[in-house]
């Protein structure tokens, strides 16, 4: 947390106390730390305090700045080409959104720990569920392949465990959703 802050020139730190390196906490605290962490940093920059984020623009050639915690979407940047984000319910997935409107959730994305809520049994995502990890698409709460969902809202629904809207779930690294990303290509 000290790098993310000292490193993204957001804040004047006025001690030069710098913490000694590793933890000693244990594996499990250190997991929860991490997502109360994205908790917090969500809520800092819902009030417009991003200090634990440094906006920095990839460069044109691709290669990316080693400080980059950010890549700025740029404003004529094909929306099939940007990483869509779900961190909510302690999930952790990524996707991108296919020319016919599917979405692909990219391997290696991780579904909520949570109990499946009683909307997702309801509308029959369970079933899906299931049916995932029969075919070991998902194993241990995690996508072992990338995976193409007919629509956004049922790519979310499976990653959260719970009844969503893709639409607005799926939000690009700086927070833009879905739905904002569309009506901006079709006008």
């Amino acid at each position: 947390m000290y790098d993310l802050i000292y490193n993204s020139n957001n804040i004047e730190l006025y001690s030069d106390h710098r913490p000694s390196g590793a933890s000693k906490i244990s594996l499990r605290d250190n997991n929860n730390f991490t997502n109360d962490f994205q908790d917090i940093d969500m809520l800092i920059r819902v009030l417009g305090l991003p200090i634990f984020h440094m906006r920095h623009s990839y460069k044109k050639n691709g290669q990316s700045n080693n400080n980059s915690i950010i890549k700025e979407v740029s404003s004529d940047e094909s929306i099939f080409n940007i990483i869509f984000y779900c961190k909510s319910r302690n999930s952790d997935a990524k996707a991108t959104l296919e020319k016919d409107g599917r979405l692909k959730v990219i391997k290696g994305s991780k579904v909520s720990k949570k109990e499946f809520s009683s909307s997702f049994k309801k509308q029959g995502f369970l079933d899906k569920y299931l049916d995932l990890e029969k075919n070991k698409v998902i194993k241990n709460g995690v996508f072992c392949r990338d995976y193409i969902f007919s629509s956004p809202s049922s790519a979310a629904a499976i990653v959260y465990k719970s009844s969503a809207n893709g639409k607005t779930m799926w939000k690009d690294i700086n927070g833009k959703t879905l739905k904002e990303h569309l009506e901006k290509q079709n006008k």
